[in-house]
């Protein structure tokens, strides 16, 4: 897309000084550069008192509210410190399987949601031996980049995800754990690898 763009744009560059170069031999410059000052002037006079908009900021409708994510309450052994990880959050689901179409929208807004929040893998897995049970992957560089992950989220992100959960089906539907690779040698708790 960003090359279309540029192309565009030089081809329009090109346009505007051939059409430029072509009025001011027949009219002469300075009655060409006055005839676009003019029509800058009444362009800009047109947006300023008109609803039209001459801004290209397509942010001014999103909303960055955050939405209210807490970390997953988990009782640790030990606390983790924000430098450890990685981190890898796993996510047992049943989900509805004959719901196709809705369930594959929301696997890829949540994996685009949790990429773009930091988590560098996300990954859906389903259960071979048991049908409509899914496993969930999602790892994230360290312990702070899953707390940051989860004040990153905004109000319209954390909407679907309570949509996507409502897929959820079973008695119990969502079983999480959280791992965090080990940072010490097994039997010596004062010496770190």
């Amino acid at each position: 897309m960003n090359a279309t763009v540029i192309m565009f744009s030089q081809g329009a560059v090109a346009l505007g000084g051939a059409v430029y170069g072509t009025s001011a031999q027949i009219w002469g410059a300075s009655i060409v550069l006055a005839a676009v000052a003019a029509l800058i002037l009444v362009l800009l006079l047109i947006f300023t008192f008109s609803s039209l908009s001459l801004s290209i900021d397509f942010t001014k409708g999103l909303s960055f509210e955050p939405g209210g994510v807490s970390p997953f309450s988990v009782n640790f052994v030990h606390v983790p410190q924000r430098d450890d990880g990685p981190v890898l959050i796993t996510i047992d689901v049943q989900l509805d399987e004959s719901r196709g179409r809705e369930l594959d929208a929301f696997i890829n807004e949540l994996r685009l949601i949790h990429l773009r929040n930091g988590a560098y893998s996300w990954q859906v897995f389903a259960d071979q031996a048991r049908p409509n049970h899914f496993h969930v992957e999602i790892k994230m560089p360290s312990w702070s980049q899953y707390l940051l992950q989860c004040e990153r989220i905004t109000k319209a992100e954390k909407q679907v995800i309570d949509k996507a959960l409502s897929l959820c089906v079973g008695e119990k539907p969502l079983e999480t754990q959280i791992y965090i690779r080990v940072n010490k040698r097994f039997g010596d708790a004062s010496r770190a690898v």
